[in-house]
């Protein structure tokens, strides 16, 4: 399995500014004051991959979209190194997880990722767990607003 070199590192608190900046541009709350203990919990986890892609150089804001370097994949290298980008969601989120039971929350979360993204759906499976956790993270995020 090969892996890329990415964008140099930042600070964690450049990314945070950077998380912000993306949150503020697509309306997502990212202010704790007015969550509750679980709520906190719940966006601390869904922030951490996309924080920690931005300090590792793997994800880049762009105004109001991410653009994400696929470091490794055991299962499809032709996909490492590969550049995605995030934009304003649609709603393709949604019609990606349309034909999947209410039971098949992980096609169906695949589905949404590939709405997003506009990559197949057969290729989430295929991606290392680091890579994965990003995009979930971003599709739920999403889906909270």
């Amino acid at each position: 399995m090969e892996n890329i070199e990415t964008k140099a590192k930042i600070s964690k608190e450049v990314a945070n500014k950077d998380f912000e900046n993306w949150a503020d541009a697509l309306g997502i709350e990212y202010d704790m004051d007015g969550m509750n203990t679980e709520e906190k919990a719940d966006f601390e986890r869904l922030k951490a991959p996309i924080i920690k892609a931005i300090v590792d150089g793997r994800c880049v804001v762009d105004g109001n979209s991410l653009e994400y370097t696929i470091k490794s994949c055991a299962e499809a290298e032709g996909l490492i190194g590969k550049t995605v980008k995030i934009g304003i969601p649609s709603g393709k989120i949604y019609s990606g997880m349309d034909g999947y039971k209410e039971t098949q929350n992980v096609h169906r979360l695949n589905g949404a990722m590939s709405g997003m993204t506009g990559l197949d759906v057969g290729i989430f499976p295929k991606l290392d767990i680091r890579d994965y956790s990003f995009f979930k993270a971003v599709v739920q995020l999403f889906l909270s607003i």
